[in-house]
């Protein structure tokens, strides 16, 4: 005679394979959508920062190392300017005494120029001067675009979370966070609006009678002054 020791276990193992169906599905349907902008709001409460102030960037060691950095070769650029400029100087007024030596009077600028121009010693002092300059010009560039690029970061960053956020939106078939020209607080900065109190609006004191008077054009009969005659 034949004896199945499990005869339910087919049974038992459809219904816990319907149970966890079942969970899941429960489990999905709990909270709704995630929101896209979560992590931007969490990491940005207040919206889109302003630019960084001088001080908060000061606290960054690397940028403080990047800026000292700039600004000493930024210095060294300027006095080796500066020192191609005096040699460019110097021969320019040795070739305009020797003008005036020859001439047995001061050239004119037209003639200092001419010569200037056809000596190579003169040509080469020149660019060494405009070289000198293009690399000063640089620097400060390059230092400028440093605070500028720290100053707006936190902006940068704001974007670029807010495109991911825009396109996770998009993605789930949720409408993207519109911005306008004068957008609603987020939560954080909201609540505190919600807990200042709002001051009260100026009153305008009324017009005397003077200023009504120049207004329009109409005079005001005044009262006389007690004790005095009307004649």
């Amino acid at each position: 005679m034949r004896f199945d020791p499990f005869p339910h276990a087919a049974s038992r193992v459809a219904a816990a394979l319907c149970a966890c169906v079942f969970a899941l599905i429960f489990q999905g349907c709990g909270d709704g959508e995630p929101d896209p902008y979560a992590a931007l709001d969490a990491k940005y409460p207040d919206g889109r920062p302003a630019i960084t102030p001088a001080a908060e960037r000061l606290d960054d060691p690397a940028y403080r190392e990047k800026i000292a950095q700039g600004a000493a070769a930024v210095a060294k650029l300027d006095a080796a300017y500066r020192d191609a400029q005096a040699k460019t100087a110097r021969f320019r007024e040795t070739i305009r005494a020797a003008l005036a030596k020859r001439m047995g009077k001061e050239p004119t600028p037209e003639i200092l120029e001419h010569e200037l121009a056809k000596n190579a010693h003169h040509r080469a002092l020149a660019q060494a001067e405009a070289d000198a300059k293009a690399a000063l010009d640089a620097a400060r560039a390059a230092n400028i675009a440093a605070i500028r690029e720290k100053m707006w970061a936190a902006a940068k960053d704001y974007d670029a979370m807010k495109a991911q956020a825009d396109a996770a939106a998009q993605a789930a078939g949720q409408a993207p966070r519109q911005a306008t020209a004068d957008p609603p607080p987020p939560p954080a900065l909201a609540q505190r609006q919600a807990q200042t109190p709002a001051a009260a609006p100026a009153k305008t004191p009324a017009p005397t009678l003077r200023q009504l008077s120049e207004t329009t054009g109409i005079p005001v009969a005044t009262t006389p002054e007690p004790g005095s005659q009307t004649r």
